[in-house]
């Protein structure tokens, strides 16, 4: 295992070792050359547009973020009727809540009052507007 080992890195030092070799003695592949000289003044213009014009896009955007983040929050503080109703009596009982506090999910649901109502496997939950 060790002599494996060994030879890996006995081939990966000669490709390097043969590597270097002809680095050195090749000719480089470009010569340098001098930095373009700057742009005219009339172009430096067009630049202030692209500036103006993605400090716009930006702002834009920021402020579909925050309407899209406020309406998330007005629609979850919205107050809902929660119909609890008992599939095996048919029975139905009503609750006022948060459209937020709602978890559909799970089937819990905390009401106005501050009551945490959890379903049971019998029950189903119906909501609507007020």
């Amino acid at each position: 295992m060790l002599t494996k080992i060994l030879l890996t890195l006995l081939v990966i030092a000669g490709a390097w070792g043969v590597l270097r070799a002809r680095a050195r003695s090749r000719p480089p592949l470009y010569k340098p050359v001098a930095p373009p000289p700057p742009p005219p003044l009339e172009m430096k213009r067009g630049a202030s547009g692209m500036r103006i014009t993605a400090i716009a896009l930006l702002v834009f955007m920021l402020a579909g973020v925050g309407w899209l983040l406020y309406d998330y929050w007005f629609d979850a503080r919205r107050i809902v009727e929660v119909q609890v109703i008992n599939s095996n009596t048919g029975s139905v009982t009503s609750y006022d809540a948060r459209k937020g506090d709602v978890d559909m999910s799970n089937g819990a649901f905390n009401t106005l009052s501050g009551r945490r109502v959890v379903l049971a496997a019998v029950e189903r939950m119906e909501l609507s507007e007020k």
